[in-house]
């Protein structure tokens, strides 16, 4: 910041240099020039704080501007800065690469595919993957034989996207006339023995389990939804399920395993387990 002492005659010199310019620009316009009009306290203060100090003229005043008066010189004989119109003229316009602009990412977005909600089959254990959202769980829902379901839903079995629907509920509400389905009403097509139309339950993926029949390293482990009681889900229930996962989910059918999911369940695959076996269902305990 500039000391005080050199505040004034700055500003004077400072003045007769916009002045001394004023007058050469008006001996070649030929128009009048008046001295600048005098800046009052408050603006002065503020040009004090904006002007940097200015050279050492070589006489020891940091104020000295004597440098900088155009008052004894000519104008005209200022040379004129030289442009090379030839390296103007000459630049190889293309040479310049072009530059790829982004696409929009709106028209990106737009053209997307949407997410698959669910899967009528399960052909592969990709599509599984594709079902699990990156968790060891993908929900499903298998028609019971001889059972009508709503009307809304198209039928067969169900693989849905975790990612979207982690629950039966939400995901049934998703077809026509099942918007306002109630927890109740879903243990009634689910849940309950007499009433249920779908068979419902989570397929795990197990890779490092082994298959109880065929020692395949690798299993997909499926429960089946029942009521806390002893008759909610039988053998020939867990038979037909195990069929109908296996037509359904044919590309994991050599490693589908049952597993019961209840004390009931567990009771009963306990004491019937070489009869699951026999019927070709596969079962371990978890």
């Amino acid at each position: 910041m500039m000391s005080r002492k050199f505040a004034a005659p700055l500003s004077r010199d400072f003045n007769r240099w916009i002045a001394c310019g004023c007058m050469v620009l008006a001996g070649i316009a030929g128009v009048a020039c008046s001295d600048p009009a005098p800046s009052g306290p408050a603006d002065a203060a503020l040009e004090l704080q904006e002007l940097p100090e200015w050279p050492d003229g070589g006489d020891g005043d940091a104020g000295d501007t004597a440098d900088l008066d155009a008052s004894d010189g000519d104008v005209a004989d200022l040379p004129e800065a030289e442009v090379d119109d030839a390296s103007v003229d000459g630049a190889d316009l293309d040479a310049i690469p072009e530059v790829d602009m982004p696409a929009d990412l709106t028209d990106e977005e737009d053209s997307a595919e949407p997410p698959v909600v669910w899967l009528s089959e399960l052909d592969s254990v990709t599509a599984w993957l594709s079902m699990a959202d990156g968790g060891d769980e993908v929900k499903y829902l298998a028609p019971v034989a001889e059972r009508t379901p709503p009307e809304g839903y198209p039928g067969g079995c169900a693989f849905q996207n975790m990612a979207i629907h982690a629950w039966h509920l939400t995901f049934l509400r998703t077809f026509p006339g099942l918007e306002s389905l109630t927890p109740q009403g879903y243990a009634s097509l689910v849940l309950a023995r007499n009433t249920r139309v779908w068979w419902g339950g989570s397929l795990y993926r197990r890779p490092s389990a082994l298959h109880p029949i065929s020692g395949v390293v690798g299993i997909f482990a499926y429960t089946i939804y029942g009521e806390a009681r002893a008759d909610s889900v039988q053998v020939p229930d867990i038979a037909a399920v195990d069929a109908i996962l296996k037509n359904c989910a044919h590309g994991l059918a050599d490693r589908l395993v049952f597993v019961p999911s209840t004390d009931e369940q567990r009771q009963l695959v306990f004491s019937q387990h070489s009869t699951l076996e026999a019927m070709g269902v596969a079962v371990v305990f978890n």
